[in-house]
């Protein structure tokens, strides 16, 4: 018995004036389903059937009763009693939702599809169900274990809805998410799962990897580095040190034995948005900077040629991104295209462990205030950090940020900044919710109290 549970015991033995755990004579139903409840909510299953089975002697017809000796024979792994138990509970009250999704949970793990899911819809169906999430969750799981995928969302949404810091729900629902392919909102909820679940590892992981190819390495190295310290010694320990060696085996193309000189010419600087260079980015007293109209986001380029220029002067390119794979991209160029950026390019960038990854690139603008407008509206449009490539105007690198992929591409001197999820902040240790907890399938006080059984099928 865990020391909590003990103590629980103890308190409320001491309310019943009982002063033995072995007998319960000279208590009443109430208060012997009471003890039942604490040393079931402490697993000590036997200890909790013997008063629970004394409660029953005396009051057979205690719907309540019935229910925590159902709950108690399945944690026991007796299945068919508990099956047995729960039926006699509903005979005695019909809307009882607790034990119908307690019941429900039981079906499903026996294969009785509809009973299950009949189960759940009737909890689900009462509106004084206090914790509805859980039979959500559980139908979700049905659906999902069906391979009903559309459905399977559908339900963990509505848990969500019902209880919007279930973490088990964020992460399922990002399970669902990754499986539909739609990436980008998988990630967001992985995010969510471990903010408000900061515990769960198989979250952390897929967050962790999907932060990852999404090339935002700072979210990719906490989640991963969490992992392994909350699973150490596991297979997702293993998979998680084997992202995080990658990350760190990033290099800037200057450490991988070819010179920057070779790659760019004297003067290239690599700057951040924050950055202020004296001349440009304070605009006039009383005049706010215009945003770009929003037909198009990208600055028309200089009409000027290079040689009517004053020699010395800078050009800006907007850079973004970070991606393994080139198909990823390219579906961020699209994004760009479709919300009115005017050619972006893809430029690749080598890496001495993932090998070749690739950045996009805008179009050089002569102005810095005008490259800092365009990395305060890529922020607002799509995730990651933006940065600035500063180039002499008069060096033959202009030329190369303005050609085409493939021709002798502008590379940075340093990894490309990884993207940052537009609403995602690290993840915060957030208090888990009762049902959360780790210590008991119990979730809530009788008559209330109940078992979530939570049905996680495996990880994609």
């Amino acid at each position: 018995m865990k020391p909590a549970g003990i103590f629980l015991v103890i308190a409320a033995l001491a309310l019943t004036g009982c002063a033995s755990l072995g007998t319960g004579s000279g208590l009443t139903t109430n208060q012997l389903q009471q003890v039942g409840e604490k040393l079931l909510a402490a697993e000590d299953t036997a200890g909790a059937l013997k008063f629970l089975t004394e409660a029953e002697a005396k009051q057979p017809g205690n719907a309540a009763v019935q229910y925590y000796l159902g709950l108690a024979y399945k944690q026991r792994g007796m299945s068919s009693d508990a099956i047995l138990h729960l039926q006699k509970a509903l005979q005695l009250k019909p809307n009882y939702p607790e034990a119908l999704n307690a019941i429900g949970t039981l079906y499903a793990e026996g294969g009785l599809t509809e009973l299950a899911r009949e189960s759940f819809q009737k909890a689900l169906a009462d509106p004084f169900y206090s914790t509805p999430h859980m039979a959500a969750y559980n139908l979700g799981s049905l659906y999902e274990k069906s391979g009903d995928l559309e459905h399977a969302l559908s339900e963990y949404e509505r848990a969500l809805q019902f209880n919007p810091v279930y973490g088990q729900a964020w992460y399922r629902k990002a399970q669902i998410l990754e499986l539909l392919h739609r990436v980008n909102e998988a990630r967001d909820a992985y995010g969510r799962a471990v903010t408000v679940a900061p515990d769960l590892a198989d979250a952390h992981l897929r967050y962790g990897i999907t932060s990852f190819n999404a090339g935002d390495m700072e979210a990719a190295v906490f989640s991963l580095t969490r992992v392994t310290k909350l699973a150490p010694n596991t297979n997702m320990a293993t998979e998680a040190k084997f992202y995080l060696s990658r990350i760190k085996g990033a290099t800037p193309l200057s450490q991988t034995g070819a010179s920057s000189r070779d790659v760019f010419p004297p003067g290239f600087e690599v700057i951040t948005p924050r950055t202020t260079p004296a001349a440009e980015t304070r605009p006039s007293a009383g005049l706010p900077i215009e945003p770009a109209p929003p037909q198009s986001r990208q600055s028309s380029p200089p009409t000027q040629g290079l040689s009517a220029t004053v020699p010395g002067q800078m050009m800006y390119v907007v850079q973004l991104g970070s991606f393994v794979d080139r198909e990823k991209a390219e579906e961020m160029k699209k994004v760009l295209e479709d919300k009115g950026y005017s050619s972006p390019v893809i430029k690749p960038f080598n890496d001495n462990v993932m090998g070749k990854v690739f950045v996009i690139q805008l179009k050089a603008e002569q102005s810095f205030s005008r490259a800092t407008t365009l990395v305060t509206q890529l922020k607002g449009d799509v995730p990651g950090e933006p940065e600035i490539l500063k180039i002499p105007i008069n060096s033959k690198s202009v030329a190369a940020s303005k050609s085409a992929e493939g021709s002798n591409p502008v590379q940075s001197p340093k990894p490309p900044v990884a993207q940052k999820p537009a609403k995602l902040h690290k993840p915060e240790k957030v208090k888990e919710p009762a049902e959360e907890s780790k210590t008991t399938d119990l979730k809530e006080v009788a008559p209330e109290q109940e078992y979530s059984g939570e049905q996680t099928p495996k990880s994609p």
